[in-house]
């Protein structure tokens, strides 16, 4: 089978940005009054000389428009976090170190079944590295294991080099039909066919085939359709949808 495009992982960056604090606000003293004093003219005889006790508290002092600057308090700003950055590309991720596919079983009227090994990307097409053996299915590693979040790729040849392939009667699946996937655990994963379609090879939605989120799918997909006898490629894909049981 032929996909023209690998799908690639984007990380995103974490920025974080300390902000300091803003001064702390001027004081300003404003004027005050000072008290006056008024002579008074006696209409009568003098009265004796009386002590007059000395104000208790100075008066306020001279009004000033000059601005007393507060003391600014101390801020601390701490050492900006270190972001943690990996290599991104395809042959740098590491599977999930998680039971992985081993065989795979599926069919009501019709019978499939044959062993599953891991496959990246052919570094020098960019398609799945599906093996040059028309009874082995591959199972994109670098995305979810059947079970898990995602759609779990299983991809296998429609026929190779004249022999029919594990998947040649793939498009005949029908919404309802069991499928089973056996993991490396020996555990045993039942699903159900949900879909079965066939789409141009540059509409497939590599963005829902390849999910690795959302809920749990198994994807099957392999050639169909028109086969270009000048570039030797089938021009479609067949795409079945299973769901767990």
């Amino acid at each position: 089978m032929t996909r023209r495009r690998r799908p690639w992982l984007a990380l995103a960056g974490l920025l974080v940005a300390v902000g300091c604090g803003a001064p702390a606000p001027l004081v300003t003293v404003g004027p005050s009054a000072r008290p006056r004093l008024r002579a008074v003219t006696p209409t009568t005889t003098p009265a004796p000389p009386v002590a007059v006790a000395a104000p208790t508290s100075a008066p306020p002092p001279p009004a000033t428009d000059a601005p007393v600057p507060a003391t600014a308090a101390a801020t601390t700003v701490p050492p900006a976090p270190v972001i943690a950055t990996h290599d991104a590309t395809l042959g740098a991720l590491a599977p999930a170190d998680a039971p992985i596919p081993v065989a795979v079983d599926a069919g009501g009227a019709i019978a499939i079944s044959g062993p599953v090994v891991p496959a990246g990307v052919d570094a020098a097409t960019g398609e799945l590295a599906v093996p040059a053996d028309a009874s082995v299915v591959a199972w994109y590693e670098y995305g979810p294991a059947p079970g898990q979040p995602g759609s779990a790729v299983l991809a296998g040849h429609v026929d190779w080099h004249g022999v029919a392939g594990i998947f040649f009667r793939l498009d005949q699946l029908q919404p309802g039909d069991p499928v089973s996937v056996t993991m490396s655990d020996g555990s045993v994963l039942g699903f159900h066919v949900v879909d079965a379609h066939l789409v141009g090879k540059p509409e497939l939605p590599r963005g829902e085939v390849f999910a690795r989120t959302g809920a749990p799918t198994l994807t099957l997909v392999t050639c169909g359709g028109e086969f270009d006898s000048s570039t030797r490629h089938y021009l479609s894909n067949v795409v079945v949808t299973a769901v767990p049981d």
